[in-house]
């Protein structure tokens, strides 16, 4: 079995957002729960609980989603904010049951707008706006697709526990390369590095947008984002702060500005790339064709982005 490079674990794990059952013997009892997958590998499985379960357990696992069915090992078991965060080992017999998934993770703090900092009053505050706004019997902006994806994500972010279940695979997801910086397009000659400079300000754009108390990235969250060595965007950043687009603050980190912002919104018409990185709900494990299966982010216009958080 190859050992994973970045992490030295046997069985590299990936990422997931699904509901898994839980169900073991306790004492005289049998207890079930319903719980988060956060990531799984071929060997584990990762989940935030509402309860704790003491390590050394049995569990009988049930993700269909997963196709996942059988027995489980607790091997740890820890309190995180509003969860119990729970690490499993498959045995033989359930790890053969596995189907490992490939499916993006739905942004929901993109989809609302808000900052994943937001507090319930805002995430309230927000989706009353948007949902009024976008409600199908609204007759002049009602969107069914997008009033079904905001009501989504508020039923995730406006509970504590999905919200704690659901942030804890959005820390893991942020942290990956984005597939769509995985194409040819960001490494072939010339136009590589013109879509090197529109990546980078699109990366910006949402950072400022989504989180306004904190707008900036370090060189090293843009090549761990656009999967791209800093040789690649040494020129790059150099050039867009020539050209007035982007700063650097007081870490050297770097965040776009207003100018780099009315050229981000210019190329939206023109750019399919500046679409989909604009686009609400655009997954940090995109696939590399790019295709999010969201609504555009004209379709929320500029009034809406003055509500983030």
């Amino acid at each position: 079995m190859p050992i994973d490079p970045k992490t030295g674990r046997r069985h590299p794990r990936r990422p997931i957002h699904c509901k898994v059952t839980l169900t073991w013997d306790a004492g005289d009892q049998k207890k079930s729960v319903q719980s988060g997958g956060i990531n799984v590998s071929e060997g584990g499985l990762r989940v935030a609980a509402p309860v704790p379960i003491p390590i050394g357990t049995t569990v009988f696992i049930q993700a269909p989603e997963l196709d996942l069915m059988g027995n489980a090992e607790v091997r740890y078991c820890q309190r995180e904010d509003a969860v119990f965060m729970i690490g499993m080992q498959f045995s033989e017999s359930t790890a053969r049951t596995l189907r490992l998934p490939n499916t993006p993770l739905i942004d929901y703090y993109e989809i609302l707008q808000i900052s994943p900092r937001a507090e319930n009053e805002t995430i309230h505050r927000v989706f009353r706006i948007m949902a009024s706004r976008f409600h199908p019997d609204n007759q002049v902006t009602g969107n069914r697709e997008l009033f079904r994806r905001i009501t989504q994500a508020y039923e995730v972010l406006s509970n504590p526990q999905k919200r704690a279940e659901y942030d804890a695979v959005y820390r893991l997801r942020s942290s990956e390369p984005m597939g769509i910086f995985e194409m040819h397009d960001f490494v072939d000659d010339l136009d590589g590095e013109k879509n090197r400079r529109l990546g980078t300000l699109c990366l910006l754009y949402n950072k400022r947008r989504n989180c306004p108390d904190h707008p900036s990235l370090s060189l090293l969250d843009l090549e761990r984002r656009m999967s791209l060595p800093r040789e690649y965007l040494m020129f790059t950043t150099w050039f867009l702060k020539e050209e007035g687009l982007l700063k650097t603050d007081d870490t050297s980190s770097y965040f776009i500005t207003s100018t780099g912002i009315k050229y981000v919104e210019s190329q939206i018409q023109a750019s399919p790339l500046v679409q989909n990185l604009l686009a609400p709900g655009h997954s940090a494990t995109e696939d590399a064709g790019g295709h999010s299966g969201t609504t555009s982010a004209r379709a929320m216009g500029p009034a809406m982005r003055g509500h983030a958080a």
